[in-house]
C-alpha cells in the first residue's frame, strides 16, 4: 500500500518503500530522559533494570539491553532509530515499532520519560 498521493506530483523519495514506512509508523519520542532512579546492570547477556523508588526489577532481552545502552549514550530516539538498521540488518520499520514498543513499556515501568 503506498501513501496517499504516490505518483502524483511527488519525488522518488517520497514514493520510496522505505519513506512509506516512515509514514506508517508508529510516532517515537523525539527523546528520552533516564530516571534518576533508575540503574542498569549487565548480566549474562542480558539487562537488569533497577527502579530504586518502586523497588522493582525489570529485565530485558539482548536487544533490549543494547537498545537501553544505545539510548543511554544518546537519548535522541530518531536518529538511533536511523543508525540502527545499518548496525543491526534490520528494516528500519521494524526497529521502529520494536523501539516504540520497548520505550512504552519502559515509561509504563517509570524507568524512562518520554519528550514527543
Amino acid at each position: 500500500m503506498r501513501p496517499t498521493g504516490c505518483n502524483r506530483g511527488r519525488s522518488l523519495h517520497e514514493c520510496h518503500p522505505a519513506t512509506w514506512a516512515r509514514q506508517m509508523s508508529p510516532s517515537l519520542p523525539r527523546r528520552i530522559t533516564i530516571s534518576p532512579d533508575v540503574r542498569c546492570q549487565h548480566v549474562e547477556g542480558k539487562g537488569v533494570l533497577l527502579n530504586l523508588g518502586t523497588e522493582r526489577y525489570h529485565s530485558r532481552n539482548d536487544a533490549g539491553t543494547r537498545t537501553w545502552d544505545a539510548l543511554s549514550a544518546d537519548s535522541a530516539v530518531e536518529r538511533f532509530v536511523t543508525e540502527m538498521p545499518i548496525v543491526y540488518d534490520v528494516a528500519e520499520h521494524h526497529l521502529r515499532g520494536d523501539v516504540q514498543t520497548l520505550l512504552g513499556a519502559l515509561a509504563s515501568a517509570s524507568l524512562v520519560a518520554v519528550e514527543t
